[in-house]
């Protein structure tokens, strides 16, 4: 053990020593100064959920939600009565009705939800949320906790939306209005296993925030990870100077700015992978030193890659996480980053499986 231990660590810093003399790639420009205003955009654009319209209708006529489905918020006949199972001993009746509309560029419906268990006549929750024409009901299990949440949405168009997220809380028996941060959105991903959530927003092929959570106990939570890459342009004219990437951890409580640099478009191409690959590492190691061959201080990251649990039918495989390795510049550039594969390293015995 202590041997595989030894030859590991070896075979990392020859790695580390081979990058740290190896040039960098593409040109860079750094630039000092306030960070220009923010645009909501997207870099990589991630699985929408976009769900499907209801149409099926129980014996009674009152609609049954599942996970994913979608209402529209036709009030042509008062109200709007659905059915859904959110993970409780019994279904939850929901019955909502418009009760004033605020006029505006997009007219603002303000509707009340009662909730009744099925079988019973007294709605044992009531509260107020808000919607438009162009808005709808649905549930998710937007938390990670086992229970599907009540997702009202007030509008979606090309650079994303904004919704009222209704969760539920079991210790409570009731829905609790959710973080207001939440509300607007490009779309979002939802790692259930690790009860993880990242939400997007976008403007541009370039330009985008991300944002990723944990959630905690019942419905606490709090901000691990956040990158943003934004186009910058020479002061009053529409000329481009590049994209700065802006890249913060929040572990332990703690912002840490682990990139904040403004690239060349043509580097930021370049270094896509290797700029995506520092924002999904999870830091397990890291430590200062002097390069070798520029004289400045950097840091190195080490941990492993990814954040969200891959899909695969290689079990086993999939079990083995790669890792990553990252050199950063004194002016926080990604000088260098490599993924290692350590079913690799299994097969050159120097590292071990875990039980």
């Amino acid at each position: 053990m202590e041997g595989r231990g030894r030859k590991a660590k070896t075979v990392l810093w020859i790695l580390l020593a081979f990058l740290l003399l190896q040039g960098e790639k593409g040109r860079v420009w750094a630039k000092e100064g306030a960070e220009p205003e923010a645009v909501q955009a997207e870099v990589v654009e991630p699985d929408a959920i976009q769900p499907d319209v209801v149409q099926a209708e129980s014996e009674e006529g009152i609609r049954t939600l599942e996970k994913g489905d979608f209402v529209e918020p036709d009030f042509g006949q008062g109200e709007i009565v659905f059915r859904a199972d959110i993970g409780e001993e019994t279904p939850f009746l929901f019955k909502i009705e418009r009760k004033e509309v605020i006029e505006g560029e997009l007219d603002t419906w303000v509707v009340e939800v009662q909730v009744y268990r099925e079988g019973e006549t007294q709605p044992f929750d009531t509260f107020m949320t808000e919607t438009t024409a162009a808005g709808g009901f649905s549930f998710l299990d937007f938390n990670c906790d086992g229970y599907q949440d009540l997702i009202v949405k007030f509008y979606y168009g090309v650079n994303g939306g904004t919704q009222k997220i209704h969760l539920w809380s079991p210790s409570g028996q009731r829905f609790v209005e959710g973080p207001e941060e939440m509300e607007y959105f490009g779309n979002y991903r939802l790692d259930q296993k690790q009860r993880l959530l990242q939400i997007f927003t976008h403007g541009s092929a370039i330009d985008g925030f991300y944002w990723l959570y944990q959630w905690e106990n019942e419905m606490d939570y709090k901000v691990i990870r956040k990158f943003k890459s934004l186009g910058e342009y020479f002061p009053g004219e529409e000329k481009e100077i590049g994209v700065r990437v802006d890249i913060r951890d929040y572990h332990n409580g703690q912002e840490e700015i682990l990139c904040n640099f403004l690239y060349d478009y043509d580097t930021f191409e370049e270094m896509t992978e290797e700029i995506w690959g520092l924002y999904d590492l999870q830091i397990q190691w890291k430590s200062s030193l002097i390069h070798p061959r520029t004289k400045e201080q950097c840091m190195v990251y080490f941990g492993k890659t990814g954040y969200w649990v891959k899909e695969s039918t290689e079990v086993e495989a999939s079990a083995i996480p790669e890792i990553g390795l990252y050199i950063l510049g004194e002016d926080t550039r990604i000088i260098k980053g490599v993924i290692l594969d350590l079913r690799k390293w299994l097969m050159w015995g120097l590292v071990e499986a875990s039980p």
